[in-house]
């Protein structure tokens, strides 16, 4: 079990699958020693109190709770793919840029940082320092809840 993937267990986290083939698309783009991830949501939502909760806007359908809860598994699907990309998450060198996209009713920015925070304080759990990325937080025009972007290093 790798370093990462101890921590995951350790926090009782599973990756989920995520489908790689995407037809008109790639969900990993690998330029150099950084690899530009597409927008990826929560593949699949794990926990009863926000299951069929992945769609619909942060302060109207959804709890910020429950937002955070999409986000961290949002997080999670992110990891997956680069798992299937690199064969071993201790590859990752950081993680570099992180785009939240939210689904929000609106209103104060308060509650969606809280939401993107939950991405943000899952890589610092796993990968230290090297977890704390720049981030931004954008309206996502699509149903889903969360969605992210990210761009990672990789080692060597």
């Amino acid at each position: 079990m790798t370093k990462i993937e101890k921590r995951l267990a350790e926090r009782k986290l599973t990756l989920p699958n995520v489908p790689m083939d995407m037809k008109y698309w790639a969900r990993c783009k690998r330029v150099g020693n950084l690899i530009f991830m597409g927008t990826t949501g929560p593949w699949p939502i794990m926990n009863e109190t926000v299951k069929g909760k992945m769609t619909g806007a942060i302060g109207r359908e959804l709890t910020v709770e429950e937002g955070r809860f999409v986000c961290k598994m949002s997080a999670l699907s992110m990891l997956a793919a680069l798992k299937t990309e690199l064969g071993d998450l201790d590859k990752i060198d950081q993680i570099v840029k992180l785009e939240v996209c939210i689904n929000g009713a609106g209103g104060e920015s308060t509650p969606y940082e809280q939401v993107a925070d939950a991405a943000s304080e899952l890589f610092i759990e796993l990968f230290g320092e090297n977890g704390r990325a720049t981030r931004s937080i954008t309206p996502n025009p699509s149903d889903m809840a969360v969605e992210l972007d990210m761009v990672v290093s990789i080692k060597g």
